[in-house]
Parts: C-alpha cells; structure tokens; sequence
C-alpha cells in the first residue's frame, strides 16, 4: 500500500513542486474520521535528532471516493507543507490567498464545496482538478505506467459512504481529451462492485441508492424513484436515468 503512494508522491514532488519537498513519512490515520488526510511538520524524530514531516491519509475513504481523489488529497497535503517550508501558512490550518495559489499552480483548485464556485479560502477546504492542469497530466502518465491503489479498507464508516455518494452526483471535470484511464480514475467503485470484494459500512452490507438520478437535455437534474417518467419544462425534453 505504501509503495504507490510514495511512488505518488515522488513524482509530484519533481513534476509539480520542482523537487523542493524535503523525504516525508506517509502514514494511514484513522483518528481524524471525516478527515480525508493532514499534514504535520516534524512529527517524526530519529535517534539520531533528525526530523521528519508526517502526511497522513486516511483510509476510511479509499473504498468509497474515486483514485483520482485520494491522489487529490495526497497533492493538498504536499501544498500545505510546501507553503509550510516556502511560505506563510495561516494560523491553525486556515487556507489562505497563498495556499489556494499555490494548489492552482499544481493544477488544483481549492473550493470550499469541492466544486466550481465554492469560496477558494477558508478553515475546511476541499478541491477538483483543474481541466488541462498540472496534476491531471502527471497522473495520467502514472496511470499509463500501470499505477494504481489496489488496497482499501474494508469497512468505511456509513456516513462517509453517504458522504461519498453525494459527491459522485457531480461527476469531474476532466477536459475535452480526457484518456480512458483517467475517466476510469475518476470514477468511484460500484455498489455492486465493492459488495464483490465483501466491503460492508460498518458493520452493514453497503446497500444501493434507493433514489435515481435523472438529466435532461438542458443540464437539469431531478432524483426519485426508479422508473418515474418527466419532462422538463423549459427544453420539453424527456429526463432520462442516469446509470
């Protein structure tokens, strides 16, 4: 499990910070549930009097978010501590005018929802992929060498796996020549597919969505139970399923 994401990380550091990230202890935390991951400069201390920085993720989420979104968590954590060492970091983790520049020259942008149009600073920040960017690029060509995180954990909390399944209603935007692999990366596992490999919410079988997503023509999104038949009332087109 540790092996790609130090590959991971390694690659970032020369491809999106020019190699001026210091070696760092990757870690697995579960203390900080909701929490996606941290950073902590100078958590480690060797015998010897050397000092390490720690970048947690935590695995509650691997099952339940795409790839391409625990890769996004890696690359945050690494902005914090590159503007940690470089830079001016805000009092107590808060995502200032600086780390939000400094996560869109990598090729991410910081978004308060995780989404176009959330604020870009604040004390909770999220973020998505830039259409093009740095970071997409670089992943893609990890993804093209083989890469993958084949581990997960088997038993995300349930509110994560709510948490997660109202993410996915808004898809990534990837640009216009997007590869495969990297549409496959942003795509989060099944239902079907993580009852397979015996991933339970807890302690309970993760169940499917009991509410279906429909679009129509214009964009629109409305959700209800399956087999419902509507039409929009500005394009007069049908909504259809989405699967």
């Amino acid at each position: 499990m540790y092996g790609p994401l130090e590959q991971a990380y390694d690659a970032f550091n020369e491809r999106l910070f020019d190699g001026k990230l210091p070696g760092c202890l990757l870690t697995l935390q579960r203390e900080r549930r909701n929490s996606y991951g941290y950073y902590s400069p100078k958590r480690w201390v060797s015998r010897d009097g050397k000092f390490a920085d720690e970048i947690a993720l935590n695995p509650n989420h691997f099952a339940v978010v795409p790839m391409l979104e625990a890769l996004q968590t890696l690359a945050h954590e690494m902005c914090h501590a590159y503007q940690h060492i470089h830079g001016k970091p805000g009092r107590r983790g808060y995502h200032n005018k600086e780390f939000a520049a400094i996560m869109h020259r990598i090729g991410l942008q910081t978004s308060a929802t995780g989404k176009p149009g959330g604020k870009t600073t604040g004390e909770s920040m999220s973020d998505y992929p830039i259409p093009g960017g740095r970071f997409l690029q670089i992943v893609d060509e990890l993804l093209a060498q083989g890469f993958t995180l084949a581990w997960m954990d088997r038993f995300p909390p349930a509110a994560i796996v709510l948490q997660a399944a109202a993410h996915a209603d808004a898809p990534v935007d990837l640009g216009a020549n997007a590869s495969e692999q990297l549409a496959a990366a942003s795509q989060a596992l099944t239902v079907e597919a993580l009852a397979a490999l015996s991933v339970r919410a807890g302690d309970a079988p993760l169940s499917a969505p009991t509410r279906t997503k429909y679009t129509c023509a214009c964009g629109d999104n409305i959700w209800g139970k399956k087999g419902i038949l509507a039409t929009c009332g500005v394009c007069n087109e049908d909504f259809l399923a989405q699967t």
